[in-house]
């Protein structure tokens, strides 16, 4: 299987020239990444967020529970999923740890260097397996201009960070170089953490070169082991290589590396009790073509092999090769219509499965302010090297796992009167041989990971945006329904949420820009819920210098994400910024 998907590699790239009359489709443009959410430069400066977790926690559809203040780790699960089943990308290229998605937000650019963020909120093949119930998708900052950027930031706890960022462009060549330092005193016992980023790119024409590093040493208070009281803590080292390079502009070919390295001690007080190291690599390259053969006919097609490694003190040495293949269409049809279709050939070598992941998407644009849309489309996952061989004395790995399979089926409309916008959509998921950490009983000794069996999931998203003279409103609600055939014990994602609202409100008054949010969370099977306010002001001076006051948890309510750790308390923060 992977000599057929080699050869259709080499073949995109040994074929390309005899598209090149065709008319070039910019990426952007393709039916492929119909983002559900884009947060661009004006939503992130509105924002002022820390990092990718920090600035996509209001989207209703993601539940994003961050460990610890900050920067540190968190996890993605969209739409009753687990923290595994979310894609993320860089750049274009999927950077999902192998080793665990407890590691897939470590994300190594700093917050000055965060172009836009794009949401997909369904299963989507575009990444291949692993978006099984959605991605989320990082585009660094592209240079357009010589500038220099700072950031830095001071709050509660004793935490902060300092950030720096210069660019210089001289005709078609770009060159950027950024720094981060922060760090936190903790909000907890060992909940303390230091972290530092350094971010390089470079650019000639449309072919740049991205160069990056990231450590984190940090207190991971009962992460892994929820109500035991575990003192435990972390260090992490992240590298990442990418090269995007266009030939010819329909072209783009990304060969790329990440390395992650931990060093995990369970129990801080006691480090010789149990700890462990594990090296992880990820390398490959993708290739991607994008063309127009007609006016109503949009064409892309994407090939990629990549190699996952990991050297573990706990659970040995593996190594796994993926392949994958997709190409997808869209058709501009009579009576306002657009059919979308795409389908993706994924294999693994370790399993020796291969999956042929469908999509279809239908939309009617009839009416001038409204869109009707309904579709559908697979997904899969292979376990990951954590879920297969891990092992201590609260958790144990399964190796007889089998991949987990889903089928999405949605429908909703977009509607749009002058400057106001509303949505709604649902969503259906049919789930087989799903992965999940669970126990049979609370006095089980371990949390085992299994097959736990047919889950189906129902959701329903609203949203609204209603842009005034003076202010800005939206507001978003996600229900969520589902039904597992196996009852157990989840560990971090069945116990999902079941209610989540989030609303704010923007305004300028005198040069101060305000910007006031609430968000509402309810799980399943659970009576407590999350009421959290938050609120920032900010002013800019000179067009250079803006200062920002914010505060996260005003009315410092206590809650636990996961039951048995504290999440913070009210953290109030100071950020000032400049850029020349």
């Amino acid at each position: 299987m992977l000599k057929k998907l080699m050869l259709f590699f080499l073949l995109l790239c040994i074929t390309s020239p005899a598209f090149s009359m065709m008319e070039i489709m910019v990426e952007a443009d393709m039916p492929i990444k119909n983002f559900n959410y884009v947060l661009g430069q004006d939503e992130l400066t509105l924002l002022n967020p820390a990092d990718t977790a920090d600035a996509i926690k209001g989207i209703t559809e993601l539940n994003v529970v961050k460990r610890g203040l900050g920067r540190m780790q968190g996890d993605i699960m969209i739409t009753a999923g687990t923290y595994e089943q979310a894609a993320v990308m860089l750049d274009g290229i999927r950077i999902n740890d192998p080793q665990t998605g407890h590691y897939n937000l470590d994300i190594p650019i700093t917050s000055l260097d965060i172009e836009s963020i794009g949401v997909i909120t369904t299963a989507s093949p575009f990444s291949g397996f692993g978006a099984f119930t959605g991605l989320v998708s990082v585009q660094s900052r592209n240079i357009s201009k010589d500038s220099v950027m700072t950031r830095g930031e001071y709050g509660s706890y004793n935490t902060w960070s300092a950030a720096v960022m210069a660019a210089k462009k001289v005709n078609d060549i770009t060159a950027s170089i950024s720094a981060e330092k922060a760090g936190s005193d903790g909000y907890w016992p060992e909940t303390d953490y230091t972290k530092n980023t350094a971010f390089f790119k470079a650019g000639y024409g449309s072919n740049t070169l991205s160069l990056a590093y990231e450590d984190k040493n940090y207190g991971a208070y009962d992460f892994y082991t929820p109500g035991k009281n575990m003192p435990s803590r972390e260090f992490l080292i992240t590298r990442y290589a990418a090269l995007n390079l266009k030939p010819w502009e329909f072209l783009s070919v990304k060969p790329y590396y990440r390395y992650h390295y931990d060093k995990f001690i369970l129990n801080n007080n006691n480090p010789s009790y149990y700890q462990n190291r594990h090296n992880t690599s990820l390398y490959g390259a993708d290739a991607d073509v994008q063309l127009k053969p007609h006016d109503s006919v949009e064409v892309r097609a994407k090939a990629g092999l990549r190699r996952e490694e990991i050297q573990s003190s706990s659970f040995k040495n593996h190594y796994r090769a993926v392949g994958e293949a997709d190409i997808a269409a869209a058709i501009s049809l009579p009576a306002d219509l657009k059919l979308s279709v795409e389908g993706a050939l994924t294999s693994y070598n370790s399993t020796a499965e291969t999956d042929f992941l469908r999509s279809a998407m239908l939309e009617w644009k009839g009416l001038e302010v409204a869109k009707l849309y309904a579709g559908c489309s697979e997904s899969s996952r292979y376990p990951s090297f954590t879920e297969l061989y891990y092992n201590d004395p609260y958790t144990a790995g399964n190796d007889a796992l089998k991949p987990e399979r889903s089928l999405d089926l949605k429908t909703g409309f977009d509607m749009e009167v002058g400057a106001i916008h509303f949505s709604v959509e649902g969503l259906y998921r049919y789930s087989t041989d799903l992965i999940d950490w669970g126990k049979n009983d609370p006095s089980d000794a371990k949390w085992a990971v299994d097959n736990i069996g047919r889950v189906n999931t129902g959701s329903v998203t609203s949203a609204l945006k209603m842009p005034f003279a003076i202010f800005n409103i939206s507001a978003g609600h996600t229900y969520t329904d589902s039904y597992a055939s196996s009852a157990y014990i989840s560990k971090y994602g069945a116990n999902y949420l079941r209610n989540k609202f989030f609303a704010s409100v923007d305004f300028e008054l005198y040069g101060f820009i305000t910007y006031l949010s609430y968000m509402y969370k309810s799980y399943d099977d659970r009576k407590d819920a999350y009421n959290g306010f938050d609120a920032s002001v900010s002013y800019t001076f000179m067009e250079i210098v803006t200062a920002v006051i914010k505060c996260e948890n005003l009315a410092n309510m206590y809650y636990e994400e996961i039951i048995g750790i504290p999440a913070p308390g009210r953290v109030l923060k100071v950020i000032v910024s400049t850029q020349f």
